[in-house]
């Protein structure tokens, strides 16, 4: 009986000890519990087959990926001579903000509005002016057309749906990117 306690108690440190250090390496947890190495290996690994833990959480500092902003580029389809180029300038556009340099992307969405398309990110960034010089360097997009307000600021947000989320972007193309006549 003494045993058993003995063990379970052994096993209370193993998980209190990674609940307190989720990313320490096995030594470390081994340090803590000031058992070898490969002990503290084969302690988390039989809690996992366990299902005693389940998995790990990171814990996230929002601050680091700063605020919600919503970044809209306005783009005038009557300057495009051709509808591939403006295609194509809308799927690299959406292309980049997709790949999140410089922020966490969201979601990114095409909303049509008379004459322009305004492709929608909402996003969290530390660094919105930044974020909107890439853009305008690395998409050859005019600075006065890109604009980035914090989300609770924003004016007049265009509504977007299920379909038009950050992974359907590209069946937007074809149907809201037509030319008017």
């Amino acid at each position: 009986m003494g045993q058993q306690k003995k063990t379970i108690g052994d096993w209370t440190a193993t998980l209190l000890s990674l609940r307190n250090s989720v990313k320490s390496s096995p030594a470390a947890l081994g340090r803590a519990l000031d058992i070898p190495k490969s002990t503290a290996l084969y302690r988390t690994r039989k809690l996992e087959d366990d299902g005693l833990v389940l998995g790990y959480i990171p814990e996230v500092i929002p601050s680091i990926f700063g605020k919600p902003y919503l970044v809209q580029v306005l783009i005038d389809s009557n300057l495009y001579q051709f509808q591939t180029e403006l295609e194509s300038t809308i799927k690299g556009l959406i292309d980049f903000l997709k790949t999140g340099v410089g922020h966490v992307p969201l979601t990114v969405y095409v909303h049509e509005n008379q004459s322009e398309l305004q492709i929608n990110c909402i996003t969290m960034t530390t660094d919105i002016e930044a974020l909107k010089t890439n853009i305008c360097r690395k998409q050859n997009m005019a600075t006065d057309s890109v604009t980035g307000d914090l989300l609770d600021q924003a004016h007049g947000i265009p509504m977007y749906n299920l379909s038009s989320s950050i992974d359907d972007s590209e069946s937007i193309i074809s149907t809201e990117t037509g030319r008017r006549s």
